[in-house]
């Protein structure tokens, strides 16, 4: 009985800070969002180039390499601006498509080649997009609701990229969580299969999570 307790305490936590963190967000986004998110796409284009350029990450754009953006949604800081300068520097930019429990990554082949996914994000068309294998990842940017300077994520609740991270464990890409200054927190409640980032993007700087 404990121990349900325990963990209907923990998913109440959790729901309150959802709704604590999506309310600062929401209203961060209104006022600020477009130049917080023009800075923070600066800030992981230079992340991405200093990593490759340290050996990070692997496979390098010239092996076929692929970094994982987002389509943002409810007030999300928006990085598709740093699609076109991955793009030019060799980067294969993919997307994730959510099929059934599980996500998948596709990298767009036109400008049109999209489609409303089951939570109404925009994800490349599948038909149209051509898929980017686990192997081939080299970097992930992941939205969340909430994040700490130590690398813990509070996402929406459906585990889709917690999931993922923990079946590529071992060969996994980097892990970068990217949100507002407004979404840092000091504390977050963690569960085992949480997964945390490697790094943190916002608009006021970058964070190595340790």
């Amino acid at each position: 009985m404990k121990a349900e307790e325990t963990r209907d305490g923990e998913l109440a936590d959790k729901a309150r800070l959802r709704q604590q963190y999506l309310l600062a967000r929401r209203a961060y986004s209104q006022i600020r969002g477009a130049e917080a998110s023009a800075s923070i796409c600066a800030r992981l284009t230079a992340l991405v180039a200093d990593l490759c350029a340290e050996g990070a990450l692997r496979p390098h754009p010239r092996e076929g390499g692929a970094i994982a953006l987002y389509r943002a949604i409810r007030g999300e800081a928006d990085v598709s601006g740093a699609a076109p300068a991955l793009a030019a520097a060799g980067w294969r930019v993919a997307y994730p498509v959510v099929e059934g429990r599980a996500l998948r990554f596709y990298r767009p082949l036109a400008a049109d080649a999209w489609r409303q996914g089951r939570f109404g994000i925009w994800e490349p068309d599948p038909g149209r997009a051509e898929p980017v294998p686990t192997e081939a990842l080299a970097l992930v940017a992941v939205p969340g609701v909430a994040f700490t300077p130590d690398g813990r994520r509070l996402g929406y609740g459906g585990g889709y990229y917690d999931r993922w991270f923990a079946a590529a464990a071992g060969a996994g890409p980097v892990r970068v969580g990217v949100c507002f200054a407004c979404q840092l927190a000091e504390d977050l409640p963690a569960e085992a299969h949480d997964v945390r980032v490697h790094h943190l993007v916002t608009e006021a700087g970058v964070t190595v999570c340790g």
